[in-house]
């Protein structure tokens, strides 16, 4: 798990989130919403989607959220979803860090990409 803070419109979140290759963007479970004070019916967009356990349902919060992960600064999509933890995904989270995951040890290893990409 990667220890994460969030800010949305309200308050800051800070929680732990796991990383996530099959996400395309990272997602949050529907309750945490209201925490960031984002309304789902008011300030998102409701799209259908296709996941690996079928068709669902994700709300979209246009903006995108301002999160943090090791002093690394990075926006994510605001994406909120019926998902029991926050995973991160491919089109911020891995976008903006190098990750390693070690079957021996059982950790995962990361480190922010320099701006040039490295």
């Amino acid at each position: 798990m990667v220890p994460l803070a969030v800010q949305g419109p309200g308050e800051p979140l800070t929680d732990y989130a796991l990383a996530d290759t099959g996400a395309d963007s990272t997602a949050f479970p529907l309750d945490r919403a209201v925490e960031l004070g984002i309304s789902l019916e008011n300030d998102c967009v409701k799209e259908q989607v296709t996941t690996a356990n079928g068709v669902g349902t994700q709300f979209v919060y246009k903006p995108g959220l301002a999160a943090m992960v090791e002093e690394t600064q990075f926006g994510v999509t605001g994406v909120f979803t019926d998902t029991p933890v926050i995973v991160l995904g491919q089109q911020d989270f891995f976008a903006r860090f190098h990750a390693t995951f070690c079957s021996q040890t059982e950790t995962l290893i990361i480190r922010p990409y320099d701006d040039d990409g490295s």
